[in-house]
């Protein structure tokens, strides 16, 4: 079975990219879609490693060629909608509400969501979204560094330093959409903050 042949070199290209060997995860990830032209694991594994380099072009494509094969793929769709600068904001809220309406296991969905909020600066949407997001997927590291971003833009410092822990944490060796020195920093700020005597 064809499916049978391709399992190890998703699992290989999986694992180059979470070890940040991006390289080595495109090139396997082309070679399951040169034998499965419609894989979807390796589609989105090559969207993902498009993304992590900077390619929103051709991340913009793969995600548009899975929709035609799967109109209803929602990580796609959650994907291809975050990366449309030109759309409306209005207009991507709600087809990304739609999306969570149609149910499921929709971590990614309500990120994006949070992800449109910030940046319209509405912090308190974008917590709520992030912190659903984070609750669906509690070990991905851009859900609690988001979350945290979203925390400590509300004041609430504590909490904050509690995500930007978890999410440096989590982080590890994997690629990360965020600067781990960033990270590093923001979590001395707030300690120091958490640590200053209150007068």
């Amino acid at each position: 079975m064809p499916g049978d042949t391709v399992y190890p070199l998703l699992q290989q290209a999986y694992q180059a990219y979470e070890t940040g060997r991006l390289g080595e995860a495109r090139r396997l990830y082309e070679e399951v879609l040169s034998r499965e032209a419609t894989n979807r694991d390796a589609m989105l594994g090559l969207a993902a490693v498009a993304l992590r380099g900077g390619d929103r072009e051709q991340a913009r494509a793969l995600y548009r060629r899975r929709l035609e094969i799967e109109p209803k793929d929602t990580l796609a769709r959650a994907a291809l909608l975050s990366l449309l600068e030109g759309e409306e904001p209005a207009a991507r809220e709600s087809a990304l509400k739609a999306l969570l309406r149609q149910g499921g296991v929709v971590a990614h969905v309500h990120f994006a969501l949070g992800n449109l909020y910030a940046g319209q600066k509405r912090w308190s949407a974008a917590q709520a979204a992030y912190f659903r997001a984070a609750q669906m997927a509690p070990r991905n590291a851009d859900y609690a560094f988001n979350l945290a971003v979203s925390l400590e833009h509300l004041g609430r410092h504590r909490q904050a330093l509690a995500f930007y822990r978890r999410a440096a944490r989590l982080a590890g060796k994997a690629p990360v959409g965020f600067d781990r020195r960033q990270v590093l920093m923001r979590i001395e700020a707030l300690q120091r903050i958490a640590e200053a005597p209150v007068s």
